[in-house]
């Protein structure tokens, strides 16, 4: 059976200022249907593109779920090529 779980990224710029919270629901089957030590995998995209960001550079965005955090990834946030 599915299970619903909360999803919440907090994006934060090198001074620890949030840029953005979002937060979102998805579903995944039942834990007991894993093996021993597997460890499942979920692709999950976010569209960052229309934050407000003051500088380019690293950014940090902690991922939590089900209100536990989970892990933290440095993003980069780049220049966009000249038009």
């Amino acid at each position: 059976a599915q299970q619903q779980h909360s999803l919440r990224v907090h994006v934060v710029d090198e001074d620890g200022r949030e840029l953005v919270d979002v937060n979102g629901t998805f579903e995944f089957g039942s834990p007991e249907a894993l093996l021993i030590d597997e460890k499942p995998s979920i692709p999950i995209t976010l569209d960052l593109r229309n934050v407000a960001v003051d500088r380019y550079g690293p950014v940090q965005a902690s991922i939590f779920i089900d209100g536990e955090y989970r892990r933290s990834l440095v993003l980069h946030v780049m220049q966009p090529p000249d038009a």
